[in-house]
């Protein structure tokens, strides 16, 4: 069952009235540009949104970001260790394999059933979904078992290059939770950039009515990695307000123009 959200537009929808009051516009045609600049607004806050949102600096942030979530990095665990194929060639079949040792005589070592040095890609997959939830990686990968000098830990170790082929696979996903909007932006107007368009518009839907008072606009957004009722919540709000800032930067600017216009009288 989809999810649903329930937004205050109240003022919102005050603001795209006083806009049509004062403009020389359609109603309809001022709702649909503003129902524009929303989705655009949607697509910049959801994931990843570094910066506007939808530059390359966004897209980068979304790859770096699977990296880390795989391989560890700042405060990640990550959930998959590699070494070099010829590494992992000719291990024992024993129940635990040693991987590495530290000078001060630590030896690092996997269980048996973790070791997948020719993983598949669907067992690649399967590894990473059981950490994946809500469009989030779980702090998974972190948790080591110590037994006296031997310390296992918790990730799959795979080849190097099999990795680098998930991962690769994996970052060409970035921008689906933005394409949810790609419905509703080629309804209304708005060109998402090519790593959002890219994605399926099958994650989302839009619809437009025209009425004697200007409209009904509706855009959708399915994607689960958009994450939780709460995040969605969140993007929709976020949205809204800064659109409606904007329309009240717009009616100031209107104002003072007005205003000059009558002291020169």
């Amino acid at each position: 069952m989809s999810a649903t959200i329930t937004i205050d537009t109240t003022s919102f929808n005050r603001a795209v009235r006083d806009l049509i009051a004062r403009g020389n516009k359609e109603p309809h045609e001022v709702m649909r540009q503003q129902m524009r600049l929303l989705v655009q607004r949607l697509v910049e806050l959801t994931q990843p949104h570094h910066g506007r949102g939808t530059a390359v600096a966004a897209k980068k942030q979304g790859e770096n970001a699977i990296l880390r979530d795989l391989m560890g990095g700042g405060h990640r665990p990550g959930i998959f260790f590699t070494a070099d194929e010829s590494f992992l060639r000719n291990k024992p079949s024993a129940n635990t394999v040693r991987l590495f040792a530290k000078k001060d005589g630590t030896v690092y070592g996997v269980d048996r059933n973790l070791f997948q040095p020719r993983a598949s890609g669907s067992q690649l997959e399967e590894h990473h979904r059981t950490y994946f939830k809500n469009g989030r990686m779980t702090k998974a990968g972190g948790r080591t078992r110590d037994i006296g000098r031997w310390r296992f830990i918790d990730k799959m170790v795979v080849g190097k290059n099999r990795l680098k082929r998930f991962i690769k696979q994996l970052q060409s996903h970035v921008g689906r939770a933005k394409g949810g909007w790609n419905h509703a932006a080629a309804r209304f107007g708005y060109k998402p950039p090519p790593w959002v368009s890219r994605h399926s518009s099958a994650d989302g839907d839009s619809a437009e009515i025209k009425t004697n008072r200007g409209g009904v606009f509706i855009a959708i957004n399915r994607n689960k990695s958009i994450g939780t009722i709460n995040a969605r919540t969140r993007i929709v709000e976020n949205a809204m307000r800064g659109r409606e800032r904007d329309m009240r930067k717009s009616l100031d600017l209107w104002l003072q123009r007005e205003a000059r216009k009558f002291s020169r009288l």
